[in-house]
């Protein structure tokens, strides 16, 4: 993280405060708001991956406490970090007033975790198979070896989705239940794995690209790669790493003062409001599995 910052400050040594005031003022209302649009449409993606979570974990919830759990879960998880753990604990306290079991959060967590990062990771892989220019610019490393290790990748994942064909783990017990995916469900949560990465992106270009003309499929290249690497260390949203690398390895359009413009933006339209409005949710929400409503409102698959 020291490392992050003193890349951050470095990049942003030679642009006043005026100057990236005058860069947030140049942002449009209008991309302001088809950006937190873009949100809200993101988080729907991110329901529909809660609800394959669940279904890995053996439960089941209504469509509304899935929306619920899917927002709630998952915005607060985001800026906490590391979200295996932190989506558990939200997810118990939610799932436990639910009446579902505890272990239901934990796979249900993890679930989400990795069908993002897998997405993410795909689309990562396929933009640097075909543009490996700026990882080659990040890291030194030559394009041939940067295209290899993303078409390698690749087939890993090609590889597991047909050992998803012919092999499921399945474990059955008593208020306990978990399953592998099949190869029609890998598919499935890869494809929305990478729209959750393909609409954050776009709120990102929206904030970004106020003043500019991008080529957006550049763009999402850079973007999924280096938001991947923010949330594979564990980061909050990435808070760091994605930043440091974005101001560094930005297009040559763009100049640092517009970058540090539309991140604030981002870091507030994407992450801080979603996370303030999920917060007032969870503190509505008892932990106590005991009430009559909870009993009735989960099942165990």
């Amino acid at each position: 993280m020291i490392i992050c910052l003193w890349a951050i400050i470095r990049a942003l040594q030679a642009q006043s405060p005026a100057t990236i005031i005058a860069a947030l003022a140049a942002t449009s209302p209008v991309a302001v708001f088809v950006a937190a649009a873009l949100v809200a449409l993101n988080f729907g993606v991110l329901s529909l991956m809660e609800a394959c979570g669940l279904q890995d974990a053996g439960v089941r919830l209504p469509v509304r406490r899935i929306g619920f759990s899917g927002f709630v879960a998952n915005a607060l998880s985001v800026v906490i970090g590391l979200g295996p753990i932190s989506g558990t604990v939200v997810r118990t306290r939610l799932f436990r007033a639910w009446g579902l079991p505890s272990h239901a959060a934990a796979i249900t967590a993890l679930s989400v975790t990795l069908t993002s990062l897998s997405g993410g990771a795909v689309l990562a892989g396929l933009g640097l198979a075909i543009q490996p220019e700026w990882a080659r610019d990040l890291t030194g490393a030559p394009s041939a070896i940067v295209r290899g290790a993303a078409i390698g990748y690749l087939c890993l994942v090609a590889a597991a989705i047909l050992w998803a064909s012919r092999r499921r783990f399945r474990i059955v017990r008593p208020n306990f239940t978990f399953s592998t995916p099949s190869a029609r469900g890998v598919l499935l949560r890869l494809m929305l794995g990478a729209f959750d990465w393909l609409i954050s992106g776009h709120v990102f270009y929206t904030l970004m690209t106020a003043t500019v003309v991008l080529a957006p499929a550049s763009f999402l290249t850079l973007f999924a790669s280096a938001h991947f690497m923010g949330m594979a260390v564990g980061a909050p949203a990435g808070l760091g790493v994605f930043d440091a690398i974005m101001l560094h390895i930005r297009p040559a359009a763009v100049t640092p003062a517009r970058i540090a413009a539309a991140l604030l933006l981002y870091r507030l339209v994407a992450n801080a409001a979603p996370a303030i409005i999920a917060l007032a949710f969870f503190g509505t929400i008892g932990a106590d599995s005991n009430t009559p409503d909870s009993k009735s409102a989960g099942q165990i698959a």
